[in-house]
């Protein structure tokens, strides 16, 4: 009886010596494996996502630029037009203070909505 009880006991001792290996060699190095790896693609996501924002930015702030250009151009006539008789003519100054108030409104938006980290 006493020899199948120490048996009994060493196979126990083997197989919980052998599950605490396991978990040190094997299990331990793949969970920090796997930490790492959705670290990395975590970074990865947040670079791609600032650059994303900054692009998008920068094309709001594009488009503000050509309203403003396109404003002054459209707007800047020095006699009626036929094909827009009721063209708004405005002195050089007054459409100047226009479009520089809606290009800082426009500027303003863009940062608001694209806000940068």
């Amino acid at each position: 009886m006493k020899s199948i009880g120490l048996v009994l006991i060493g196979v126990a001792t083997t197989i919980v010596s052998l599950a605490v290996a396991w978990y040190i060699i094997i299990y331990l190095p793949a969970q920090d494996k796997a930490r790492q790896a959705a670290e990395t693609a975590r970074l990865r996501k947040e670079e791609t996502d600032k650059q994303a924002a900054k692009r998008e930015l920068q094309f709001c702030l594009l488009q503000a630029q050509e309203t403003y250009d396109t404003t002054l151009q459209y707007n800047s006539f020095s006699d009626p037009q036929p094909s827009h008789p009721d063209l708004i003519r405005w002195n050089s100054a007054e459409l100047e203070d226009r479009a520089d108030k809606q290009l800082e409104t426009d500027k303003a938006l863009c940062v608001k909505e694209y806000p940068q980290s």
